[in-house]
């Protein structure tokens, strides 16, 4: 019985040690500006159903926005993707703080909270993007010919990403379909 209960605990429980700084600066905040709230466990259930929800937003919109950047001749700055991770935060707070009547923060608190939610997911995505064009810099000596650099530009006016990788291969067949990819997304993002 008792490792039936450990064994269904245990998910949760990593959870909230995965979550645990930023719910102790959440409980710190509360506790500072104020908000009532019926127990400890309630409320850390709070933070944990709003981080865990929001963080599944935040996966889902991201991954649409790099869609839309990789795609479209859009482009999606982080400073737009965390006003928009910031919206849709504030959105899954108020639905929680509807659907847990047992707690009532004030819209200072909530403000607080989506704030350093949306400091934290900023400075990952920063972090990330920083380590993946590192990455992708030095892990790719090899240049394309500025002649077809300058040929994927010109493509990149009139066409997507997609369509301008696959004309280059369809004109360049010696060339690895990776490097032209890799030299597309470069040039895209300059």
């Amino acid at each position: 019985m008792i490792k039936n209960l450990l064994s269904s605990l245990s998910p949760f429980l990593m959870l909230i040690i995965l979550f645990l700084p930023v719910i102790l600066i959440d409980i710190l905040i509360i506790k500072l500006v104020g908000g009532y709230y019926s127990g400890l466990l309630s409320l850390l259930f709070f933070l944990l159903v709003f981080y865990i929800c929001s963080l599944l937003i935040s996966i889902v919109v991201d991954s649409l926005m790099k869609i839309i950047n990789e795609f479209y001749k859009v482009k999606i700055t982080d400073e737009l993707s965390a006003i928009v991770d910031f919206l849709f935060s504030v959105a899954v707070i108020l639905l929680l703080d509807s659907l847990f009547e047992s707690i009532n923060l004030p819209n200072t608190v909530k403000i607080l909270i989506i704030l350093v939610h949306s400091i934290m997911l900023y400075a990952i995505n920063k972090l990330t993007a920083k380590s993946n064009s590192d990455r992708d810099s030095t892990a790719h000596d090899e240049t394309i010919d500025p002649s077809i650099e300058q040929e994927i530009r010109l493509t990149l006016q009139s066409e997507n990403v997609a369509d301008c990788i696959g004309i280059i291969n369809d004109r360049h067949p010696d060339i690895p379909k990776v490097k032209i990819i890799q030299a597309v997304r470069r040039i895209k993002n300059e």
